[in-house]
């Protein structure tokens, strides 16, 4: 049986964060999490320990970039993907850096965001 795992979207974007679902879901056995800035998803990750975190860079109040390291400080095997526009090249390159393991740029291509977060989460 496929394992079931436990994935937080995070974007300030409601409609991002059920596009994100509707993507991964038929691909991925998992309970989906939203939260809709980097301190929400900070506290979710604190009591949902999820197995992935997809993480929008720019967000109010604490911004994806914050969040990562609020979260790999809690765990350094934190399995984080960030999500980025094409003009934040040098953003991703940081993210990859503090601990992010792969990054998705918007508009998300389907197929390969799908093909990062299966690798991120070796299945």
């Amino acid at each position: 049986m496929d394992k079931k795992f436990k994935v937080l979207v995070v974007d300030d974007s409601a409609v991002m964060r059920k596009g994100i679902i509707e993507i991964l879901d038929p691909h991925i056995t998992a309970d989906f999490l939203e939260a809709g800035n980097g301190n929400d998803a900070i506290d979710t990750f604190k009591i949902e320990k999820p197995d992935l975190v997809t993480l929008d860079i720019n967000m109010p109040l604490c911004d994806g970039m914050k969040a990562l390291k609020a979260i790999i400080d809690m765990d350094k095997n934190a399995k984080v993907v960030m999500l980025t526009t094409e003009s934040e090249k040098e953003k991703i390159v940081e993210a990859v850096s503090l601990g992010a393991r792969n990054y998705i740029v918007k508009p998300i291509d389907k197929e390969k965001a799908i093909e990062k977060i299966k690798n991120v989460l070796e299945i």
